[in-house]
């Protein structure tokens, strides 16, 4: 019982449960390493209102002046399907879409499958061809887009702590789930979720995330994804100071 308590996550929809829009949203933009600032944004989608927050993240993109959006969640069957039905405005979102400054990888959850390798790989290759600042999303902005953001900041040089801190935003954004509200269930998320993400790119288990230099796994992941060191160097010039 005390573990089916732990592992329960009520999910608020209230928007008057929250300090901002942005954390609301989940919206946010990354840190750490030697990331630029205000240049690759993250957070729940603008147009899938499962969750009630897409209005709100709609209007966040716009304020934010976003250029090119990561959808990595939708296909295009299934983005046209909800931009046909959005119960608020998406004009930013469309006007981006239509002049094809929405990228539709289709991320899977298999982080290490030679698949999301490839996709992860050439999704980001190609965005660096545009120009930003970018937002990633998915649905809630917090699984395969909290997988994306943690391998950019790992590969920018963040540590351990930042992507930590980062990662477990998105679980306040939408439980209330922090270290001091519930430590136990921020424990077990940063155990069985953080953790295991960052496995999925630091494959040695001999290797202490913590204290390790984690640069050199973020590129071999990209690498083994296809990713040339020319590829590389441009991706890091690109979003790093």
């Amino acid at each position: 019982m005390a573990v089916m308590e732990e592992r329960s996550l009520e999910q608020l929809t209230d928007r008057d449960a929250f300090d901002s829009d942005e954390i609301f949203a989940n919206f946010r933009s990354l840190k750490g390493g030697r990331l630029k600032e205000d240049f690759i944004y993250r957070g729940s989608s603008p147009i899938d209102n499962t969750y009630e927050r897409a209005a709100y993240a709609e209007k966040l993109i716009e304020k934010a002046g976003i250029q090119l959006i990561l959808n990595l969640s939708d296909s295009e069957e299934s983005l046209k399907e909800r931009i046909a039905s959005a119960e608020s405005s998406v004009d930013y979102y469309v006007r981006l879409y239509e002049d094809g400054r929405v990228l539709l990888p289709q991320l899977t959850i298999s982080y290490s499958s030679p698949e999301m390798k490839k996709k992860t790989a050439d999704l980001l290759r190609t965005m660096t061809t545009f120009k930003g600042p970018y937002f990633m999303h998915c649905a809630l902005g917090k699984d395969r887009t909290g997988f994306v953001s943690l391998l950019l900041e790992m590969l920018a040089g963040a540590e351990y702590q930042e992507m930590l801190d980062d990662y477990m935003l998105s679980y306040d954004s939408f439980y209330h789930v922090t270290k001091i509200s519930d430590p136990a269930k921020y424990d077990m998320i940063r155990n069985e979720y953080f953790d295991v993400l960052i496995r999925h790119i630091v494959k040695d288990e001999t290797v202490d995330p913590v204290t390790a230099d984690l640069v050199p796994y973020a590129e071999q992941y990209l690498r083994e994804g296809g990713m040339s060191k020319a590829d590389l160097d441009f991706l890091k010039a690109a979003i790093m100071q």
